[in-house]
């Protein structure tokens, strides 16, 4: 393994037990409880923060070596890698990577007396955005038919059947999340 993935696991594990010394609970209202184990199934996803080339469609990931995948997008002239996260999906692996701009300056504060106008942006169940100008945007459900909520309440049923930790189990949990 590659130092940098080591030390991202050990910034997520800082952190969280830094949220729950502070009290902190995570977005989803879970997490108030203290930091427990997670074995290696539960990560899905790392990290390299450094050391990640790309040429055409092969991208390199240290300790691993060159790799083809496809590359949806070519990295703009002037932009730098800043790091990049491979994640593990029900229908195979993913590679997201982060790049910076340099000639673009940090974000710097303005006093408020320079401000003309603010919008403010709330997520919901309903209608996805609502923003304070009263235009919403609305939730895209992709599996509100009939059939599929049925497909998926069958496939759901199998999961539950199966013993837990189980390879039938994770097929089953796997056609589930497609």
């Amino acid at each position: 393994m590659d130092s940098t993935m080591l030390q991202q696991n050990i910034k997520r594990l800082d952190t969280a037990y830094k949220n729950f010394f502070v009290r902190v609970a995570s977005p989803s209202g879970e997490g108030r409880g203290f930091p427990t184990f997670k074995n290696r199934s539960n990560f899905t996803s790392f990290t390299f923060a450094v050391g990640v080339k790309i040429q055409d469609n092969k991208i390199y990931l240290p300790k691993i070596g060159w790799m083809r995948f496809h590359n949806s997008r070519p990295i703009p002239d002037g932009f730098s890698i800043k790091a990049c996260t491979v994640r593990k999906r029900q229908d195979g692996w993913y590679v997201s990577v982060r790049i910076e701009d340099k000639t673009v300056p940090d974000y710097i504060p303005r006093p408020l007396n320079e401000v003309q106008s603010v919008i403010g942006i709330d997520l919901g169940l309903t209608k996805l955005i609502h923003l304070s100008d009263k235009h919403q945007i609305d939730n895209p459900r992709f599996s509100t038919n009939k059939k599929t909520r049925r497909i998926l309440k069958i496939r759901q049923r199998r999961v539950n059947r199966k013993k837990k930790g189980s390879k039938n189990r994770n097929k089953a949990a796997q056609r589930v999340g497609k």
